[in-house]
Order: structure tokens, then sequence, then C-alpha cells
């Protein structure tokens, strides 16, 4: 679908916008570094805390964020009705470009959903000099794993409740242990004729992209298609009628035997591969790791 030109403006305006340097520096007191280099792995406490809030910053407007933002604007376009709210889910938003897009319709209501408590602190300051009681922050509970060194956090979704219109899953299922389980929560909150945006990349990077969640990837495409229909890019539309929660049924009957077998791949991946892991980890987040720490952390 084409990109309206006020759709294409604002997207521009978002990624041009730099006025998120002046807030990391009012909230944290410090200036931000002139341009990060880092590549969306950095580790909480790796670094200061303004260097990540401005990591977190730019990666919301990184290039190839332009067409999944255009994608995101085109779904809503299609979506919202005038006058109507509209309740828009952003989960595990980061710095909630999709959600900052959104608010460019008066109707649009956005819930913030974030785990990292550098960003929940940041988010909430946000929201509050805003001013804006279209917008609220949801935090999502998570606790690390045996050995506290690694970035695998075990996140619990159960925290998000309502019914939504829309649910941004924006780069977020690929660093989960459970992807299924998050599926299953979110879509079942997901109002039928609602967006699912979904972005799913298929990789393991270092320790924040799971071998669990490349494991379960076609369980959880296998679960959005039976629940919703392609629209648009990486946009999905919920299903009416009763396949939606027949498809949800089985998806939590089955999500424990697929998260077993999971852990056994992430096992084996971390026996095979651990030592590039570890190296990809100590290049691009700065910190050390060992190979029997991600083994325990399965």
């Amino acid at each position: 679908m084409p990109t309206s030109p006020e759709a294409e403006r604002r997207i521009r305006a978002y990624h041009g916008d730099r006025g998120w340097r002046e807030d990391v520096r009012a909230y944290t007191g410090v200036e931000p570094p002139a341009q990060d280099t880092g590549t969306g792995a950095l580790a909480p406490g790796a670094v200061g805390e303004a260097h990540q809030l401005a990591h977190l910053e730019q990666m919301a407007r990184e290039d190839y964020k332009l067409r999944l933002h255009a994608e995101w604007l085109a779904a809503l376009a299609d979506a919202v009705e005038p006058g109507r709210p509209f309740q828009v889910l952003d989960y595990g938003c980061g710095a909630a470009s999709f959600a900052s897009l959104a608010l460019a319709w008066p109707e649009v209501r956005c819930t913030l959903a974030e785990a990292s408590e550098v960003l929940l602190g940041y988010l909430r300051w946000r929201v509050a000099r805003r001013g804006d009681a279209r917008l609220e922050v949801v935090t999502l509970p998570a606790r690390r794993g045996c050995s506290g060194a690694t970035a695998r956090l075990r996140i619990d979704v159960a925290a998000v409740e309502g019914r939504f219109d829309a649910i941004v899953l924006a780069d977020v299922l690929e660093h989960t242990l459970d992807p299924l389980r998050v599926l299953v929560h979110l879509l079942a909150r997901l109002r039928p004729g609602g967006i699912a945006f979904v972005n799913y990349p298929s990789e393991i990077d270092g320790d924040w992209h799971t071998p669990e969640a490349f494991f379960q990837r076609a369980a959880c495409f296998w679960l959005l298609r039976l629940c919703c229909r392609h629209a648009n890019g990486h946009a999905w539309r919920r299903r009416a009628g009763p396949l939606p929660a027949l498809a949800l049924a089985l998806a939590r009957a089955g999500e424990p035997l697929l998260r077993r077998a999971s852990r056994r791949f992430a096992r084996r991946v971390f026996a095979e591969r651990g030592a590039s892991i570890v190296a990809r980890v100590r290049e691009l987040a700065g910190r050390e790791l060992r190979v029997e720490e991600l083994l325990s952390d399965v």
C-alpha cells in the first residue's frame, strides 16, 4: 500500500527530530553522546544511562524503520474511525516510535509496555511532561536467569490487560524466551478487525536474540495466520468468528511442550555455537560472558 504524502511527512519529521537529545539531557542531567556506535545490543548497566537512552532513541529512527513506520501508518489509516477511541498497545515499546506516530490521530490511546528499568523511568518522565491522558506506561515484570550475566530476561506478559484495537510487536519476539505464549496472550486481547503489527527477525545474534524464539518462530506465524488475515507488509487483521478462539486454545495447550523442546534446542545451540555468541557479545555489547553462563540460563 503506498504511503500518503501526509504519512510520509509525519515519518520524515519523526526521523529528523533530534529534540530527544534535550529530553535525555533533561532527564539524566548528562549530555548524550553525539553519535552512538552500538547495534541494539547494549545491556543495562554496561554503559551510562544517557548513552543507553541515546542509543535507543537513535535505534527508533534507523533507516529500516522508515519502511516499518510507513506500513504502520498505512494500517492505521485504514483502521482508525473518526470520533471513536482507538486503543494501541506498543509491547516492548523501546523509545515508543510507533506510539509517537500513532498519536497523530486524536482518537488514539496508547499503552506503552516495557521491561527495561532505564526505559520505564524515562518513558514515565516523558509521559508526565507531555501531560497527555492518551498515554500510559505499563511495567512488564522481568527477572534475570540463573547466572544474571546474560541479556536473557524472563518477562511476565500477564501484566498486560484490557482489549486493544492494535498491537505492535516490532523487533520484540526474537528477544523473548517464550514467544508463542506472548503471542497467545496478546492476540486474545486484540479485538476482531484489530491490527497485529508483527516484525519478527529470523536470526540468533548474541544473547539478546534467543534460540528459543528462533525455534518457535514457525509456530508463532502458524497462530498468526489462523487468527488473522494478512493486510499489508507486517500488518495483520484479527479474524471474526470461532477460528481465532480455537487456534488460541490449541496454541495454549501445545505451548508448554513447544517451550520445553525450544529449551533443548537452545542448549544445543549454546553448546555448539556458544564461543561465537560470546565473541559477538564482547564485540557489540562490551560484556564479558562465558558459554557456561549461557547454558546455565536455559
